[in-house]
């Protein structure tokens, strides 16, 4: 388990911290493209679909604190499982998503940005790199047998790309526009969803540099 300067655990903080804040810093850019150039600019961002797969259990109730919950390491420090606390990075944005969409909408329900989270698919990739020496040969035949050449996943990119407007706040997934998984979308899900999104909020109010901090106070209004 690797820990950022900042104290957090590098998995959430790239996976849910950073991916939001780049989102949050993009809009006014993609705002300021759709005037300029009369398009609907499009923010496809890195989802995964094992979201759907973490427990509800494995998260606490509001109004118990969510976030800082995955910040501190397991003790003892071997039991920590990156394959899992991927998961729940990627659980924790799909939260984030779901306020981030109507941020990009203006007041006449007319979306400014079209921003939709979409899952690549099991890919070729480094993101196990924290397995053992000794069991990357499994690995590597693994992903021989079941996984897509970068090319592939990434063409889930393009294909996002091409929705339109009908892929506002979506969840794109095997080329289907899908819901997210019930941990997102139940009554708890959102209630969770709500209070993850202050407290990612905060977090980078805390984190970022001054300039900004104005920025996220202006968008989270």
């Amino acid at each position: 388990m690797a820990t950022s300067p900042s104290g957090w655990e590098e998995i959430l903080q790239v996976s849910t911290l950073f991916t939001t804040l780049l989102a949050l810093l993009l809009l006014p850019v993609l705002r300021a493209t759709k005037r300029r150039h009369f398009i609907n600019p499009h923010l496809v961002l890195v989802s995964l679909g094992q979201h759907a797969t973490v427990s509800p259990t494995a998260l606490p109730s509001p109004p118990s604190p969510i976030l800082s919950s995955f910040k501190a390491p397991p003790t003892p420090t071997h039991l920590f499982n990156g394959t899992r606390q991927y998961a729940n990075s990627k659980l924790l944005f799909m939260y984030a998503l779901n306020p981030l969409a109507p941020l990009a909408t203006s007041s006449d329900s007319e979306p400014q940005v079209i921003v939709t989270s979409r899952c690549p698919g099991f890919c070729v990739s480094w993101l196990a790199r924290w397995v053992p020496w000794y069991l990357m040969w499994a690995m590597w035949a693994f992903y021989k047998i079941f996984g897509r050449i970068t090319y592939e996943g990434s063409g889930t990119l393009d294909s996002a790309c091409a929705l339109g407007d009908k892929a506002q706040g979506g969840y794109w997934m095997s080329d289907q526009l899908m819901w997210p998984g019930e941990n997102v979308t139940s009554t708890e899900g959102k209630e969770r969803g709500r209070q993850v999104w202050r407290e990612i909020v905060n977090v980078l109010k805390i984190e970022v540099k001054e300039d900004m901090r104005a920025l996220l106070r202006k968008q989270h209004r």
